[in-house]
């Protein structure tokens, strides 16, 4: 019997290039893409007969975990991700999702299904682009408190840092309630 091989993002061009090791290889290949209104198999169209496509959602953990119930693959590569680098910078929420709590999914649905299904997670930086220098930050100074001590009062917290102008906050303490 082959190992069965579950690839998400096979229809990227890592994901593509891998089915195609995996088939020469031997292997039964499922892919999983994303559930959309256009299937999009044009880099895999060569081995689209040749593999196994199912939709899912590596934000919908019971997707993920339905799939590898029903595939029982030996082996699971997590290709999938966020890597239109713009959109990563844009959606910064949506791309931490799918390359960080997806990861997590997956290895979720491996815990709860087989623990001794191997996996193997490809990430890049590129997803997240062009690296920003980095901004160091300026010791912060000693915050000042002005209290009376009553509860009624008003406390006010200045704090001033060397690299921005002073910001004052100010809390009322125990406004309409007794101590």
């Amino acid at each position: 019997m082959p190992k069965t091989a579950l690839v998400t993002g096979i229809t990227g061009q890592d994901g593509s290039y891998l089915a195609e090791l995996l088939l020469r290889e031997g292997y039964r290949v499922v892919g999983m893409t994303r559930r959309t209104s256009t299937e999009v198999h044009e880099r895999i169209e060569h081995i689209v007969d040749d593999v196994e496509i199912v939709s899912g959602d590596l934000l919908d953990q019971s997707s993920i975990t339905s799939i590898v119930s029903d595939v029982r693959p030996n082996e699971i590569y997590n290709l999938a991700a966020q890597s239109f680098v713009p959109a990563s910078w844009s959606q910064p929420v949506l791309t931490g999702e799918f390359t960080a709590l997806g990861v997590t999914r997956v290895l979720e649905a491996i815990r709860q299904v087989d623990p001794s299904i191997r996996f193997y997670q490809a990430s890049s930086s590129e997803m997240f682009g062009k690296r920003r220098p980095s901004i160091r930050a300026a010791p912060m100074a000693s915050p000042k408190f002005t209290d009376t001590g009553s509860p009624s009062t008003t406390a006010s917290l200045t704090v001033s840092t060397p690299a921005a102008e002073s910001a004052s906050i100010t809390n009322r303490r125990g406004a309409g309630k007794s101590s």
